[in-house]
This record gives C-alpha cells, structure tokens and sequence, in this order.
C-alpha cells in the first residue's frame, strides 16, 4: 500500500515524523538540562551548608584558641559576678563579723551604729538580733549598685562575645579583646565596691569594656548581615 502513496505524500509524513520525533528529543533534552542544572544547585546548596556547619563546629570547638579564651574569661566573669552577692551579704552583717573576728576596735564599736546587721526583707530581720531593714546603707548600697551595673554590662557582653566568636576574627584581636575586657570588670568592681577610687577610675574601666562589647556587636552585624 505504501507504494501506492504519491512520493510528495511520503515525504510531508516522513517530515512530519521526523519533526514530532525531534520535538520529543528536544523536550527530553531540556527536562535533562533543568534536572541536571536544579541537581547542580542543590548539591552545592548542601556543600555550602555542610561547610557552614562545619566551620561553625571548628570555631565553638575548644581547639580553637578565641573559644577557649572566651570559655575562660565568661567563666571568670561568672564568678565575679556571684563573688558580689557573696560581698553583698558581708556587708550586711559587716559590724556583726567585725566582732566576731576581732577586727573592730573598742572605739569602732562603741562610735558606730549600733545595729550589727542590715537586710532589706522584713522576714530576714527575725533572724538575727539587733538587725534592722535599711535601704540606705552606703557600704551595702554601693555593693549592690556594683552588681547591678555586672548584671547590666556582663550579661550582653558575654551574648555578643559568643556571636563574635562565629565571625571567625583574628585571633589575636579576639583574645586580646577577651582579656582586656575580663580585667576592665574586675578593676570596675574593685574601685567601685572594694577599695573605693575617686572618679575617673571606675569611668575608665567602665568604657574600655562597654567600647569593646560595642565592637563586639558591630562586627557580628557586619558578618552576618
């Protein structure tokens, strides 16, 4: 039957097959293409991810000498920070402990106020005689007012200083920053509440660690933003 169809017939269908035939080349073609390209992608998509992770794991690890600085120094601010709850109490039954140990002369004892111990909650006074409620003790007050200032620098430097850290910064910058910023809060309390310095002492040390958690936070936004 086929030699019965005019040529010119044969060839418009043999044309015509041809051309559904490279169509379907044609669109599987493409399919491959954009399955190939969107594979592409998101491997690489994962190989960045596991990178990050993988980066990230290396700058929390201890190996990494800006973490472990940072461990310690949060670790010796931790510490102050609950030695001036410790300093807090002894203020309160200073007078009381001064008799206790001996350190208070005749003339201290008999000059000062006689209240021995200072709390500032009606049901702690039942437990000590010759106590009373008293939010105007300066020794207790300016210890208090020293650990408030701790809870208020420390607690956002040692959030940003974990964030920094992930910035993956120069080592020596890192821990210098670290160091600095550790003995900057230990001389801010010592001045304020330990051995009282006149002004600018404790304003210095105030700043250079209030300077570098500001650097912190910068450079953290500039990392990740």
């Amino acid at each position: 039957y086929i030699s019965h169809i005019p040529p010119f017939v044969r060839v418009i269908v043999s044309d015509a097959i041809q051309c559904c035939i490279s169509q379907v080349k044609v669109q599987r073609y493409i399919r491959l293409f954009v399955e190939s390209t969107y594979l592409n992608r998101r491997l690489k998509f994962v190989e960045l991810n596991n990178y990050k992770m993988l980066k990230t794991y290396e700058l929390i690890d201890l190996s990494n000498s800006v973490f472990s600085t940072f461990i310690v120094c949060s670790a010796i601010l931790v510490l102050k920070m609950l030695a001036m709850s410790t300093l807090t109490s002894i203020q309160r039954f200073r007078m009381q402990l001064l008799k206790w140990f001996g350190c208070a002369g005749e003339n201290e004892i008999h000059n000062s106020n006689p209240v021995e111990s200072t709390f500032s909650a009606p049901e702690d006074v039942v437990f000590s005689k010759g106590s009373e409620i008293n939010f105007n003790n300066e020794n207790i007050e300016r210890v208090r007012r020293a650990h408030r200032n701790d809870m208020e620098n420390i607690l956002p430097y040692l959030t940003i200083g974990l964030m920094f850290v992930l910035t993956d910064p120069l080592p020596w910058l890192a821990k210098t920053c670290f160091i600095v910023a550790t003995l900057a809060r230990i001389l801010h309390s010592f001045v304020y509440a330990v051995y009282v310095i006149p002004q600018p002492a404790r304003a210095i040390c105030f700043f250079v660690q209030w300077l570098i958690t500001i650097y912190f936070a910068i450079a953290s936004i500039a990392h990740f933003i």
